[in-house]
């Protein structure tokens, strides 16, 4: 049944998504950006992992907060997808980094310098919906939960949506990992007072 609720919930917000219009999307992001910026000069992160966007599904666009990184000495990360080992190559991501967009339309590094997120202070989250206790539904593919739940455990997981969120799902499965803060345009959900 989980899975069942799952798989609609991810077909209506992708539906919500592509709906919204282009300004709104705009200050949308723009407000996700400065609240991801203001987080990053407080903790004064040293290294930040981050997701590029599928413009396909309208997702949050953190090139703002990307850039910011960069212009401040912030060793910045990103992905490519392995599908065949179904798992997720970390690479740096630097201003001169060539980005291609796969035939799944995920923008991915072709050049850069493999890495591991055994440093990573910091690590943004996709996702389609979230809960208040900081669970979220992605894709159903199962490559973030993986991560997170390899990563240092002080590495603080924070999970980007442009709209609200639930108040509880009453289908979280055992390999559902938490996320310890959620940003969204209209506030900065805190899950775990750890960091």
């Amino acid at each position: 049944m989980g899975n069942l609720i799952k798989k609609e919930l991810r077909a209506q917000v992708l539906d919500y998504r592509r709906l919204v219009a282009a300004s709104v999307f705009k200050n949308r992001n723009q407000v996700i950006n400065e609240k991801i910026i203001h987080l990053l000069a407080k903790q004064r992160t040293r290294e930040l992992h981050v997701f590029l966007p599928m413009t396909k599904n309208q997702e949050p666009d953190c090139l703002s907060a990307i850039r910011w990184a960069w212009k401040n000495g912030v060793a910045t990360l990103t992905t490519k997808t392995d599908f065949a080992n179904r798992s997720l190559q970390h690479f740096f991501f630097e201003e001169n980094t060539m980005i291609k967009t796969s035939s799944k339309g995920i923008p991915e590094p072709l050049n850069g310098i493999e890495t591991n997120l055994t440093e990573t202070e910091v690590i943004l989250v996709p996702l389609l919906v979230f809960d208040r206790n900081g669970h979220r539904i992605g894709y159903g593919g199962g490559y973030y939960d993986k991560i997170l739940s390899e990563i240092n455990p002080d590495t603080l997981k924070i999970g980007l949506c442009l709209s609200g969120g639930m108040d509880a799902f009453n289908f979280v499965e055992a390999h559902d990992q938490p996320l310890d803060m959620i940003i969204t345009p209209f506030e900065t959900l805190e899950i775990n007072e750890q960091h």
